[in-house]
C-alpha cells in the first residue's frame, strides 16, 4: 500500500464498542477499559491532538450498522475526522468481509488513518502491516469467534427454553417476571382478567376485531402500551419506540392472546429466530416448531377453554360488520361432493324480507360441471341441526347407564390387556425374524445356503419385519387411544350434560358438539359430531352386552 496520508496533525476519533456477545470478557473489554487504553495512547502521540469519542455499548460486531459507528462515518465523510483509533481489531468489528472493506478501501479513499492500539497496527506509520497477512487473518479469527459464540449462545438459549426457563425481555400479557426468579412467570392480576374475558368473548361468538373494539371502548391499554405504562411507573428505562406506541388493541394483538399456550401454564418460546450471526433480521418460526415446556407456571385459563378456542380458530369465519359476531355455522358447512366450504348469501326481496341461504361455492363460481347445484336456507339447516342435536342428547342419556356399568370399565381394561398381549406377541415375532435374518449371512459364509437363496430369503424376512413393525405401531397407537379415553370421555359427557334441555342453537353450542356439516344435492344434511369414536365404543359395548344377554336367556 502506498502511503498517501501526509497530514501532520490528525483530527482523531476514538471508537469504542462493547457487545453482549463478548460474554465473560466484558470486564477486560469494558467501555471504561477501552477508553483508558485509547486515551493513554493518544496522549503519548504528539500528532494526535484532542479527539472525539464514539461509543456503541451493547452493539454486535457482526455488522457495521451501529449508531456510534455510523455517526463517526458521517463525520469522516464531512471531513471532520481523518484518524480512527480502536483498542483492537475485534472492537472495530467481527465481520471479516466488512472490516476488510473499511480498512482497505473506504478509509484510504477518505484519507483516514487507522490505528489498532494493542494489535500495533498503524496505517500511517507502518503501512506495510496493512498489506500483510496478519490483519485479514485477525479479522477472520474475530469473524470465526463471533460465529462460534453465536452457535454456543443459541444452544444455551434453546436448552433454557426446553427446561421451561423464561429468557425473554417481557413476559406475555397477563404475566410478570417473578422478582425472586427472573426465569419464572407469575400471574399479573392487573391484566389476567382481561385475558379471561378475551377467551370468554371469543367462545360466545365475538370476532377478534369485535373483541379489539370492545377493549378499546373500555379503555383497556394494549399489551405494548401496558408495558410502556408499567415501565414509566416503575422507573425502568424505555425504548424510544415505546414513546409513540399505540394504546389500541388490534385483531393481531387479540389473536396473539388467543393462540398462546402460555395461558394454560405452558412456557412457549422460540417463536422467532435470527437469520444468521451476521444478519439480525428476525424470522418467524412455524407454530409446530415452537419450544413448549408444560406446567411451568400458574395458568390463567383452563385447558378445556383453551382447546375450545383453538378449535374455533381453525374454522374459517367471517364476522358481520355491524355486530362483529360470527355467523352461526361459519366454518362448519361443506359441500358433500367437492368438500369446499359453503358460501353464505343474503338475499333481500322487494317486500323488505331478508333470506339467508348457503350454496356450493364451486358450482356458483367455477365450472357448472365441477360440482352439482346445492342451495339450502340457513333456517332449514338450523331446524334440522337443532332436531338432530336434541335426538343425539337423548341417545346419550340412554347410554348414561352404560357408562355407569362396572362391566363397561372391565370391558375397556380387557380391550387394553388384549392389545398389550398382541403387541408382545408381534414384538417376539419381530425379534425372531430379525434374529433369523442376521443369521443368514453366517449360513452363506458356511455355504449352507447359496447366494441366490441368501438374497431371496433376506428380502422375504425384511418385508416381514417391516410388516410386523407397522402392526406394532398401529397397536401402540390404539392402546394410547384407549389410555387417553378417560379424560376424553369426561369431557364429552360434560359437554352433552349441560345441553340437556336446549330449545335453540347458539354458536357456542354448535362448535362444541359438531365437527362438520355436509350439505347434499337433495337438501339433505349429514352432521359429523365430535367424540364419535367414544359413541362407537359405547354402541359396540351395548351390542355385545345385548348378545351376552340373549345367550344367557
Amino acid at each position: 500500500m502506498v502511503n498517501i496520508l501526509k497530514a501532520k496533525t490528525w483530527k482523531t476519533a476514538a471508537y469504542i464498542r462493547l457487545s453482549r456477545e463478548d460474554g465473560d470478557k466484558s470486564e477486560s473489554e469494558s467501555v471504561i477499559n477501552q477508553r483508558q487504553i485509547i486515551a493513554d495512547f493518544i496522549a503519548a502521540q504528539p500528532d494526535l491532538n484532542g479527539y472525539a469519542e464514539f461509543i456503541d455499548d451493547g452493539a454486535t460486531g457482526t455488522n457495521f450498522n451501529r449508531q456510534g459507528f455510523q455517526s463517526m462515518l458521517e463525520e469522516i465523510k464531512n471531513g471532520n475526522i481523518n484518524c480512527v483509533v480502536v483498542k483492537d481489531l475485534s472492537r472495530f468489528g467481527r465481520n471479516y468481509t466488512e472490516a476488510g472493506t473499511y480498512m482497505e478501501q473506504i478509509f484510504p479513499m477518505f484519507g483516514v488513518r487507522f490505528i489498532s492500539v494493542t494489535d500495533h497496527i498503524d496505517s500511517y506509520t507502518r503501512p506495510s502491516e496493512m498489506d500483510s497477512i496478519l490483519v485479514p487473518l485477525k479479522n477472520l479469527l474475530n469473524d470465526s469467534y463471533s460465529r462460534d459464540l453465536s452457535v454456543k449462545i443459541r444452544s444455551a438459549m434453546t436448552a433454557k427454553r426446553k427446561r421451561g426457563e423464561f429468557i425473554g425481555g417481557y413476559a406475555a400479557y397477563g404475566y410478570l417476571k417473578n422478582p425472586k426468579d427472573k426465569y419464572k412467570l407469575i400471574v399479573d392480576h392487573e391484566t389476567a382478567q382481561t385475558v379471561r374475558d378475551i377467551y370468554r368473548w371469543y367462545i360466545e361468538g365475538l370476532s377478534k376485531s369485535a373483541i379489539a373494539k370492545k377493549l378499546n371502548i373500555m379503555g383497556i391499554p394494549s399489551p405494548a402500551k401496558q408495558r410502556f405504562i408499567r415501565d414509566r411507573r416503575d422507573g425502568r428505562p424505555r425504548h424510544e419506540y415505546s414513546r409513540e406506541v399505540s394504546g389500541f388493541w388490534t385483531l393481531q394483538s387479540v389473536n396473539g392472546v388467543l393462540e398462546n399456550p402460555v395461558y394454560i401454564g405452558n412456557m412457549t418460546q422460540g417463536k422467532r429466530t435470527q437469520a444468521s450471526y451476521k444478519n439480525r433480521k428476525r424470522l418467524k418460526i412455524p407454530k409446530e416448531d415452537w419450544i413448549i415446556a408444560e406446567n411451568t407456571h400458574e395458568p390463567i385459563v383452563d385447558k378445556a377453554t383453551f382447546d375450545k378456542v383453538q378449535e374455533l380458530l381453525k374454522l374459517r369465519t367471517k364476522s358481520t360488520l355491524k355486530a362483529g359476531t360470527v355467523h352461526l355455522f361459519s366454518g362448519l358447512l361443506k359441500c358433500a361432493d367437492c368438500n369446499r366450504a359453503m358460501e353464505r348469501v343474503v338475499v333481500r326481496k322487494k317486500n323488505g324480507k331478508t333470506y339467508t341461504n348457503y350454496r356450493c361455492r364451486t358450482y356458483a363460481q367455477r365450472l357448472k360441471s365441477a360440482c352439482t347445484k346445492k342451495t339450502i336456507s340457513e333456517e332449514a339447516i338450523a331446524e334440522t341441526v337443532l332436531c338432530v342435536i336434541q335426538k343425539q342428547i337423548e341417545v346419550f342419556f340412554d347410554f348414561e347407564a352404560v357408562l355407569r356399568n362396572p362391566d363397561y370399565e372391565t370391558h375397556r381394561r380387557s380391550q387394553a390387556h388384549s392389545i398389550e398381549k398382541l403387541i408382545s406377541q408381534k414384538q417376539r415375532e419381530l425379534d425372531e425374524t430379525e434374529r433369523i435374518k442376521m443369521g443368514l449371512y453366517t449360513d452363506l459364509k458356511k455355504e449352507i445356503i447359496t447366494q441366490d437363496d441368501y438374497i431371496s430369503l433376506k428380502s422375504g424376512y425384511s418385508e416381514k419385519s417391516a410388516e410386523l413393525s407397522q402392526q406394532i405401531t398401529a397397536l401402540k397407537s390404539e392402546l394410547q387411544s384407549l389410555e387417553t379415553q378417560d379424560s376424553m370421555q369426561n369431557e364429552w359427557i360434560e359437554r352433552f350434560k349441560k345441553h340437556k334441555n336446549i330449545d335453540s342453537l347458539s354458536r357456542q353450542l354448535v362448535t362444541e358438539l359438531i365437527e362438520v356439516i355436509y350439505i347434499h344435492e337433495s337438501k339433505c344434511i349429514t352432521i359429523q359430531f365430535k367424540f364419535r369414536d367414544e359413541f362407537e365404543r359405547l354402541f359396540e359395548f351395548a351390542e355385545q352386552e345385548g348378545e351376552n344377554l340373549k345367550s344367557a336367556v
